[in-house]
């Protein structure tokens, strides 16, 4: 763990509690206009200012740009008046701070005469104040007046004299001067600086000035600071306010918000011409506003957003025909004869291009990018030809390893692929139809596009020929910038391409070709800082179609100034041709930017001055022993080891050499140049940062030119320069390019570039420009060498020492503004000591005298995984990045640091024989001496397996024992190799071809290096059966016979697409615990972008003492122990006394805990697209009661599949730990950072150390800081190897395969229902991700009738049989590989099959199924049927009452059998049980039907024949329903009075089931009964199945289906009945109801009127209404469609015929047949036989029966005896009471009368009439007579008395005050309730009645009344007399 920071003193002082004062010290930038905006951090840049009590004296250590220290500075009080509080978290986020300051002196202003010298200001009066007049210590005044220093600026530090005289600092230099007049005004910027006019010249804001905010501890008796203060808060100011109240104070607050409160913005670059050149409102570039100004004159992006339609011509050969005749001999006779040939026809293709401009992306490693098109045109004189621009990223990138066309990669992805696309003689998909997109090598053996040369000889560009120079020699103009370079010379007709085994893959300027899917070379261009412009692109500029038809505009169209600096783009020559019409789109897979490493790794080249003198690297050793000495003196600096020795690739695609360290060989030292030494061995190093020379520019390589003329030709200008320095001849002699400047200060035109000769011997410069014309204006102008610096007199006279090494050179400004530029030595003259650099310097920072530089040893630039290093790049990039400061912002140490954390490499376990001894250090070396590992102990445990071993991890790895063999992998003598679990030793370099499964070699030994104790020499297990992922050597036990992979991280064996990672090689060193292959996405704010690098490798980011900090999160370290006067101090661990108030503990719940975790990661495996890792605990789901809960993380920067399963895990266990403590300390905890681990115990909650990590720290006011910290997992961060093969990386899909091998062993079931199911076995190689089984079937033996019928990703498939009964099936299995490949007219799949299995066609494997459960239909012809009868219930006739029983399998039928054994696919009736009916019927059967005969008698109304029946399947299994025949008796109709009937319909009568056969649909319908010829009430009895379910007066049921469809069908019965649910059963009708399920093809037919009761009259009229039926046929949950012909497929056709009846005709209605109704019926009983056709291939009977339902024949009458009699009725007390009065008692009622003879008193039949005044209550009661029989004893029934009418309280009258008529004073109520109120009439209604008296007569012709007339429509009003005083309404 760490601490921050602190003074010594001062952190002693807090640890031990020491008594303080605080104050704090504000450091607060002026906002001063600079050149390049930024300060030169002088100390007169600053303000000082401090809340203390007095001045305080504080060097914060700072430096000027130029290194100069800037000393102590004095903070002066008064001014700020507030300090807020400051937070420090571990993320990048912002935090805020306030500052408020006096403004008091705002505004103030003293005019008077001074004396004044450079330490002191006196004003002359002797009245003058200066403390009076407002002004303060510390405040900045200017003096504005006629004097010497006028505008000076000077700082008051304190006053004497009075107040008359004022210590001060000056701003600038101080003239001395006594008597002037001056005006002194208040000047302090950080008071004033929000009132600054803007309109000023010399405005500068005071947004995003950088303020420092420090603490210093005073001590309380002396005041003195404790130690040092420290850097509470650094930052910039966002936001001023001032607020001022006349009456009290005035105050300024600003705003500060850290530095990531400034990364909100957005940094990338638009492919935008205008922000790419800073177009102004004038479309003129202003190079004060690019990032670079030779963005000014970069026209790359000129076409970047335009839409273009082209069309290109193109021929093809078109075959036509001919007729020749010829004539025969002498002319007799002819014949005619065709012939073909071809012409050439002329094709077009319209190309359609929409660009728009897009941010450039950032790429780090390697990944897959898409492209930008930013500029296409075709030819003016070839419309085949088309161009395309596009850009990439933002450079410099390492290069191009692959280029995606359609989505399709071009290097192929392992043999498979290479077998298939790889064009060769020997392939048989060489044709353009079988390869869609080819592929060159492979990368799985790391191969990349191979790097083709496109250019042959040079060739003169020019750029911004509207500039001077190309048509005339002018003075500067808008178009400045003229380019004039040499550019190589394209070869024509480049057809060079494919793939090799290099790590840069297609490098800067260099090309590929391909001829599928269509003809095109593609040119990489890296995006250096000064690359050329595209050499196709510049040599066609004046052949572009668009360019000369339609470009208008004033520059280029395209040149040599179209260059696109510092992006990587690649431009593309399509050919368009027959087949070829369509562009690709095109995909980069990217070898990322390079970035400087700091040899974080203690990684380092050889020194290039030793390479001759050092002992040659092959003599060294990995984990050999070294000595690292400082190379200018021979001290020891410190012992290490050689860790690795390895190759790496350059930038520029060549590689270099590398010795990696096991520690850092420097120790505390900054040594840069140091060599190792073994014995008489020597090795130097240089690291970064190691500078070779350094000094001060002495002058500028510029002279005049003396004279100008044009050149003989007039295509070139010559100048005579006046004689330069040496300097100057030898820099015009080395360099490339110069400029033309009017000024030698910078303007546009040193944005011009020229190429020459140069004669020195006559001082002339020739071949300028493209014209002579105007060249004599060239006179008198300055020429300047803008690549080239004249070096130090200090720096090397030998020549080319300085070559290829970086020389950095910092130019200070006018304004003390600094710049620094970075660039590459090409050559160096040590006669003249001149250095020509790689890239033109900045035309704003040429240099010139007094500028200083640097030469360092080759920078550590490398293209790098480590996201330590990718974060540090990006965020300290001035491009696209946060543009953050090393050593100014970020401290370096912490990112290195954490780099090296990310590097954390795998401990390493193995099964040995021998126990070691933990700490020894042991290796392998082969018999040459060479070493291949080496390791320490870390643990040793003893094992049984195979007898005892010790299982031993190894920590601190160098090397790697055992590789798997591949058959690309060159393996190196001595070096141990494994295949399938077999081990063995190579003996020579080289591919070792196919090894043996047995092992060629046993155990080996590992010999010890070390000293001490244990074993010389262990022997290491090598046994084949015990072996992990077939790794016999490096392995962990688990069990005797398991074990898991011995690498604590993974195997780097594993990683297929190696390179494609990232990796340089396939090698163990490459596998690290954190690594990332990011795209960023520059349209994102920086802040957005930092906080998704951090999360991607743990990082966190904190700020302390100024600075940024990265770290990684990792397991706990030991608190840091910190001793004082012999007390020892933890610093970490907190217990309850360090708690100050109150614990706040929080857990993160649901929201953040999970039980498994989704990672998702683009993966080069899956060719770059997205893949997730999934990672599940069944320990967490259990403690989370099996509730899943996913956690999701997107990677889209880890390509690699192991590092991202290990993020897995981290972030499923990490969130396991879900507790937030937020408590307060003490001051000292200021010595906690973010982001560490800290211990807290608590007693109260049992925490004991329990660690958290500290996600936010707030400093207080007070000096109390509070601690927001997170629950810590520390098994989250120790990673334990795992069991590779539980979860295993899938092989990359590739676009297509050779012909796999056939899968084999194919078996079929023979006895499964419903389906068969098939095994195979598939052979070794066979990879689920890329191969897809086929099963093909036929229903015969014969595969050319096939079908294919699915597809299989395992060795098993269940196919569902469909057919009905014993079905068999003849399979046959092959392999089929589906890609995507690109055709010229898009993307298509295609696929590679193998061959068939079994191989002959007739020789399938069979298989037998009896189809699906459901398939059998069970049919009753006649369920349901009416047996007429009289009307004394004997059956009239017997007929028609027979039924025959069928069973189906689908659409055939069962035969019937009913002797045991019975066969299968039989039926059988078991049983019949009889109700009602006798069970004597007569049995025939045939050979597919049972049927019962007619039966004998009837005794009941109703009789039932129960039929139990088995059915045998065709597999032997059988099933037994019950079916049920009902026979309903039609009793004939009373004598004289129409038959009733009834009829039944339903909403729906077939229910759908689900497979299972459950869950019907509907859940319900409507059983609706209609009566006929039923007058009275009528009661309709329902019933399902033979039991009621509901006797009511309604006609509706609703009916449910059963919950299974084995119970169906169910039948419902209606029995009518009038009068009650006693009376007879006057008619019935019934209905069947079916349930189906899919089933495998089985038929139901439906009646909806089966049998039918047809009503008639005594005199035989009969009522046909009502007699048809609707026809419904359904095909397992199907219904089938009607048709009147011959059916089809889905189809069926009704007939019938009548038995004694003529049937209704037939028609198609919807879905259904539809039997009208039918006529004639001649006897009582008929039937109508309903034939139904199947889709012509099954036909099934129904049978209707019908039933007349007659009236009594005309003839005597029968009365039956009279019956009881019932009556009920109403009596009435005739009495109003309060009470109830009870029940009365009645006895002998008169039928007659209705009257009882004896009642009650006071009780009566008639109603009483209601009399007022009384208590208003009256009663009734009800009762009821029956008797015995008919004039029989009466049984009377009285009911209790019940309220009828009750009026109490209804009507009341309230006083509302007295009247007064003048007279008399009076209570109308009283008068009102003193009279008598009646109310008595039929019905009173009224809404609202108010009147003191109002009196209503009945008729009009009463006195003194109001009447309301009704009839007349009005109202009279009479007096007493009876004369109509009023009429009111109608008047007549």
């Amino acid at each position: 763990m760490t601490i921050r920071q602190l003074n010594s003193t001062l952190r002693d002082s807090l640890l031990e509690g020491d008594a303080f004062a605080y104050a704090h010290l504000v450091k607060f930038e002026k906002p001063l206009v600079t050149d390049g905006g930024k300060s030169a951090r002088r100390a007169s840049d600053y303000t000082y200012i401090t809340d203390g009590s007095q001045e305080i004296v504080f060097d914060d250590g700072s430096k000027d740009v130029s290194g100069n220290s800037n000393g102590p500075q004095t903070y002066l009080p008064g001014k700020l008046t507030g300090v807020g509080e400051v937070s420090e978290t571990t993320q990048a986020k912002v935090s805020n701070m306030t500052l408020k300051l006096s403004a008091a002196a705002l505004n103030t202003s003293l005019v008077t005469t001074i004396t004044i010298n450079s330490s002191s200001l006196t004003v002359s009066s002797s009245t003058a104040d200066l403390v009076e007049a407002g002004f303060r210590e510390g405040d900045l005044v200017q003096l504005l007046g006629s004097g010497n220093n006028n505008e000076l600026k000077v700082r008051l530090n304190s006053f004497s004299n009075a107040n008359r005289t004022a210590s001060i600092t000056p701003m600038e230099a101080v003239t001395n001067e006594s008597g002037a007049t001056y005006g002194i005004n208040f000047a302090s910027s950080e008071v004033s600086g929000i009132l600054n006019t803007r309109a000023d010249t010399g405005y500068a804001g005071y947004i995003n000035r950088d303020v420092f905010v420090y603490k210093a501890h005073l001590n309380v008796e002396t005041g003195l600071i404790i130690g040092a203060p420290y850097l509470l808060f650094k930052g910039i100011i966002s936001t001023g306010k001032l607020s001022e109240d006349v009456t009290s104070k005035s105050e300024v607050s600003w705003g500060l918000t850290s530095h990531w409160g400034d990364f909100n913005r957005v940094s990338g670059r638009l492919t935008r011409d205008a922000s790419h050149r800073a177009l102004d409102a004038n479309n003129v570039p202003d190079p004060e506003s690019v990032h670079r100004p030779a963005y000014a004159t970069d026209l790359g992006f000129l076409h970047s957003e335009q839409a273009i339609n082209l069309v290109s011509t193109y021929q093809v050969q078109e075959t036509r025909t001919k007729i020749k005749h010829k004539k025969g001999f002498l002319g007799f006779g002819s014949s005619i004869k065709q012939t073909e040939y071809e012409v050439s026809v002329d094709r077009e293709v319209d190309l359609r291009f929409n660009l728009d401009s897009k941010y450039l992306p950032v790429l780090y490693g390697v990944n897959k990018i898409d492209s930008i098109p930013i500029f296409v045109d075709t030819l003016a004189t070839d419309s085949r030809q088309i161009f395309v621009a596009y850009a990439i990223s933002e450079g410099e990138i390492g290069g191009i390893y692959d280029i995606y066309l359609d989505d399709t990669n071009s290097v192929c992805l392992d043999a498979n692929d290479s077998a298939t696309r790889t064009p060769s003689a020997g392939n048989a998909n060489n044709d353009d139809n079988a390869i869609d997109v080819v592929c060159y090598g492979r990368m799985d053996r790391g191969d990349t596009l191979s790097s083709k040369s496109r250019t042959s000889g040079t060739f003169t560009g020019f750029g911004h020929t509207g500039g001077r120079g190309y048509s005339e020699w002018l003075g500067i103009g808008e178009e400045s910038g003229f380019a004039q370079y040499d550019i190589g010379t394209p070869i024509v007709n480049f057809n060079l391409g494919g793939a090799s085994t290099q790590g840069a893959g297609i490098t800067h300027e260099k090309a590929t070709h391909f001829d599928i899917p269509i003809n095109a070379s593609i040119t990489i261009h890296t995006g250096k800082s000064d690359q050329r412009a595209d050499a196709v692109l510049v040599q066609n500029a004046s052949n572009f179609k668009v360019g000369q038809d339609y470009y208008t505009g004033s520059s280029d169209y395209w040149g040599a100034s179209h260059q696109l600096l510092d992006t990587a783009y690649a431009v593309a020559n399509y050919t368009i041709g027959e087949g070829e019409t369509t562009i690709p789109s095109l995909e980069f897979v990217v070898r990322g930017r390079g970035i400087r490493c700091y040899n974080y790794d203690y990684s380092y080249e050889q020194y290039p001055s030793y390479e001759s003198s050092d002992t040659a690297l092959t003599s060294w050793n990995i984990g050999e022993s070294v000595t690292i000495k400082r190379t200018s003196n021979d001290a020891v600096l410190s012992s290490t080891t050689i860790a690795d020795k390895y190759q790496i690739t350059n930038m520029d695609g060549t590689t270099s050499t590398r010795v990696r360290l096991a520690d850092n060989p420097v120790g505390t030292t900054e040594e840069t140049s140091f060599y190792m030494q073994s014995g008489s061995k020597v090795y130097h190093f240089a690291a970064t940062g190691h500078v070779a020379n350094s000094g001060t520019v002495p002058e500028l390589l510029q002279t005049v030119v003396a004279s100008a003329a044009a050149a003989s030709d007039n295509n070139s200008a010559t100048v005579v320069l006046t004689p330069g320095t040496a300097a100057f001849n030898a820099a015009m002699a080395a360099g490339r390019l110069i400029s033309f400047t009017s000024s030698n200060i910078f303007s546009k035109d040193w944005l011009d570039s020229f190429v020459y000769t140069f004669t020195a011997s006559t001082n002339t410069v020739t071949g300028l420009g493209n014209t002579g014309s105007g060249a004599s204006n060239l006179a008198t102008q300055y020429i300047t060498v803008k690549d080239g610096i004249a070096l130090a007199s200090n720096a090397s006279s030998v020549s080319d020492s300085y070559n290829d090494l970086f020389i950095e050179l910092t130019s200070v400004k006018a304004d003390n503004s600094v710049k620094v530029q970075r660039r590459t030595i090409l050559d160096y003259d040590g006669t003249t000591k001149v250095a020509t650099v790689s890239t033109p310097w900045d035309e704003d920072s040429i240099p010139k005298a007094s500028d200083t530089y640097k030469i360092f040893f080759r920078e550590d630039v490398r293209v790098s995984i480590n996201p330590a290093m990718q974060f540090l790049d990006y965020a300290t990039n001035t491009r696209f990045g946060a543009a953050l400061e090393i050593g100014e912002d970020l401290n370096l140490e912490s990112f290195l640091d954490s780099a090296r954390k990310c590097d954390t490499r795998s401990d390493v376990t193995m099964l040995l024989t021998a126990a070691p001894t933990v700490g020894q250090v042991y290796k392998y070396a082969t018999s040459g001496g060479k070493t291949l590992w080496q390791g320490t102990v870390e643990s040793v445990v003893s094992v049984s397996a195979g007898g005892t071993k010790y299982s031993t991890t190894f920590t601190n790895v160098v090397g790697k024992l055992g590789l798997r063999w591949e058959d690309w992998k060159t393996i190196y003598t001595g070096e141990f190799y494994y295949y399938k679990g077999a081990l063995h030793q190579a003996s020579s370099d080289g591919i070792p071809s196919t090894p043996s499964t047995t092992s060629s070699m046993g155990s080996f030994n590992l010999t010890k290096v070390s000293s001490g104790a244990g074993p010389t020499t262990v022997g290491v297990d090598v046994d084949s059966t015990r072996n992990h992922d077939d790794n016999p050597i490096v392995k962990k036990f688990r069990t005797a016979t398991t074990f898991d992979s011995g690498y604590e991280l993974y195997d780097s064996c594993s990683v297929k697409y190696w390179r494609y990672m990232g990796w340089e090689s396939q090698n163990q060193r490459e596998v690290t615990r954190h690594q990332t292959n990011a795209i960023i996405d520059t349209k994102n704010p920086v802040f957005s972008n930092i906080n998704s690098m951090l999360n991607h490798f743990n990082g966190l980011i904190r700020y302390s003492n100024g600075q940024y900090f990265l770290d990684v999160k990792s397991a706990a370290s030991p608190a840091t122990s910190v001793t004082v006067s012999g007390t020892t101090y933890e610093v970490e661990k907190i217990t309850e006394d360090h708690i100050i108030g109150n614990i706040d503990v929080e857990d993160a719940g649901q929201k953040g805990t999970f039980n498994h975790v989704d990672v998702s990661l683009k993966d080069p495996q899956n060719l770059f697209e997205s893949r997730s890792v999934v990672l599940f605990d069944s320990t967490y789901l259990k403690q989370d009661r099996m509730v899943p809960k996913k956690g999701s993380v997107k990677s889209p920067s880890i390509s690699n599949y192991y590092n991202a399963r290990i993020n897995a895990k981290q972030y499923l266990e990490q969130s396991r730990a879900g507790l937030k403590v937020n408590f307060t300390l003490g001051p000292w905890a200021i010595l906690l950072v973010a982001g560490d681990v800290i211990q807290l115990s608590y007693s109260r909650f049992g925490w004991s150390n329990k660690l958290f990590r500290i996600t936010n720290l707030r400093f207080k006011n007070n000096c109390l800081v509070q601690v927001t910290a997170e629950e810590h997992e520390d098994g989250a961060f120790i990673v334990q190897p795992t069991n590779g093969g539980i979860i295993v990386p899938v092989d990359g899909t590739s676009a297509n395969v050779p012909a796999p091998v056939a899968p084999n062993s194919l078996t079929a079931t023979q006895n499964s229902r419903g389906g068969i199911e098939l095994n195979w076995t598939n052979p070794s190689n066979f990879n689920p991700s890329v191969y897809t089984v086929q099963i093909w079937r036929s229903a015969t033996n014969n595969r050319a009738v096939a079908e294919l019928i699915g597809t299989s990703k395992s060795g098993v498939y269940i196919d569902t049989v469909i057919e009905g009964g014993s079905t068999t099936k003849y399979y046959w299995i092959r392999y089929t590989v589906l890609t995507t490949s690109q055709r010229t007219s898009g993307v298509a799949p295609r696929e590679v099959f193998s061959a068939y299995h079994p191989t002959s066609a007739t020789a399938g494997v069979s298989g037998i199924s009896d189809g699906a459960r459901d398939a059998l239909l069970f049919t009753l012809s006649n369920d349901n049927v009416t047996v007429p009868a009289n009307s004394s219930g004997a059956p009239t006739s017997l007929a028609n009452t027979s039924t025959t029983i069928q069973v189906f399998a689908g659409s055939t039928p069962l035969t019937y059998d009913d002797s045991s054994p019975y066969a299968n696919s039989s039926f059988r009736v078991s049983s019949v049980a009889v109700t009602g009916v006798p069970g004597n019927s007569s049995v025939t059967t045939t050979s597919n039907s049972y049927q019962l005969g007619d039966i004998t008698s009837m005794t009941g109304s109703i009789g039932t024949r129960t039929f139990t029946i088995v059915a045998t399947d065709s597999l032997g299994a059988t099933t037994t329903i019950t079916k049920v025949q009902t026979l309903t008796k039609a009793n004939s109709g009373l004598v004289g009075v129409d038959s009733r009937a009834v009829n039944l319909t339903v909403g729906d009568q077939v229910f759908s089931y689900s497979d299972a056969g459950i869950t019907p649909s509907p859940t319900s319908t409507t059983v609706t009964a209609t009566k006929l010829n039923s007058p009275g009430t009528a009661y309709f009895n329902f019933i399902k199945n033979g039991t009621s379910v509901q006797h009511t007066t309604s006609n509706t049921y609703t009916y449910s289906p059963q919950a299974n469809v084995s119970n169906m069908p169910d039948t419902i019965k209606v029995e009518l009945r009038e009068g009650s649910t006693a009376q007879s059963v006057l008619a019935t009708d019934q209905i069947t109801l079916s349930g189906i399920r899919p089933g495998v093809d089985a038929f139901a037919v439906i009646l909806t009127n089966e049998s039918h009761a047809l009503p008639t009259t005594s005199g035989g009229s009969v009522t046909f209404t009502g007699s048809g039926t609707d026809v419904l046929v359904y095909k397992g949950l199907t219904q089938l469609n009607s048709v009147s012909g011959t059916p089809g497929a889905g189809q069926f056709q009704v007939s019938r015929s009548g038995s004694g009846i003529t049937p209704g005709a037939v028609s198609v209605v919807g879905n259904s047949a539809q039997i009208a109704n039918h006529s004639n019926m001649t006897a009582t009983q008929a039937t109508v036989t309903i034939t139904i056709n199947i889709e012509n291939t099954a036909t099934f009977t129904r049978v209707q029966s019908l039933t007349k339902s007659i009236a009594g024949a005309d003839g005597t009458s029968i009365t039956g005896p009279t019956g009881p009699r019932t009556v009920t009725g109403y009596v009435y007390y005739q009495l109003s009471s309060t009470g109830n009065p009870g029940t009365p008692v009645l006895s002998g009622y008169n039928y007659s009368t209705g009257v009882f003879s004896s009642k009650t008193s006071n009780w009566s039949e008639d109603a009483p009439e209601f009399v007022a005044g009384n208590s208003n209550k009256y009663w009734y009661s009800s009762y009821v007579v029956t008797e015995s029989s008919f004039g029989g004893t009466q049984t009377v029934t009285e009911a209790i008395a019940k309220l009828g009418i009750g009026f109490s309280g209804l009507v009341t009258f309230q006083a509302d005050g007295d009247i007064d008529d003048g007279t008399n004073t009076y209570n109308p109520a009283a008068r009102v309730n003193a009279g008598v109120t009646t109310i008595n009439g039929g019905k009173i209604t009224a809404d609202s009645i108010s009147a003191a008296q109002l009196q209503i007569s009945a008729s009009s012709s009463t006195n003194s009344s109001m009447f309301f007339d009704g009839t007349n429509n009005r109202i009279d009003i009479k007096d007493s007399n009876g004369t109509l005083r009023v009429r009111i309404g109608n008047l007549s």
